[in-house]
């Protein structure tokens, strides 16, 4: 009888781990960054910084937005440098905040014609539920 008790427990220990494989074993560390051209240009060789890591996108068209997946082992802020297409000078933003998982991060940094940029961050949802 302890034996079958014993095994009905290691069962639902299994599948437990199983159905949360993502949230238990880690998955994937990464969190996401979406940028927004909301301006009336394109931007060009887009350089977002982040916790000492640098992503590159070419170009990014006015109303276009990029994914970008990134890794965070400490508190950081964001550093975002571009061309704007048309236009002589390289814009450069610092700011907003993004703290390592978990709960994993989505930010949103949107950025306007008058080099404004709007940073909203909030947590990724998980599909550990389903």
């Amino acid at each position: 009888m302890k034996r079958l008790l014993f095994l009905a427990i290691i069962a639902v220990i299994g599948w437990y781990g199983w159905q949360h494989r993502a949230g238990v074993f880690g998955g994937s560390a990464d969190s996401e960054v979406f940028l927004v051209n909301s301006g009336t240009r394109a931007m060009l060789r887009v350089r977002l910084t982040v916790d000492g890591q640098t992503y590159v996108r070419e170009v990014l068209e006015p109303e276009g937005r990029t994914k970008i997946p990134v890794k965070v082992g400490r508190v950081s802020d964001f550093r975002l440098r571009w061309d704007w297409r048309g236009l002589e000078g390289v814009p450069e933003w610092r700011g907003g905040e993004i703290t390592p998982g978990p709960p994993r991060s989505r930010c949103t940094l949107e950025v306007f014609d008058d080099n404004d940029v709007i940073v909203m961050c909030g947590p990724l949802p998980t599909d550990a539920g389903r």
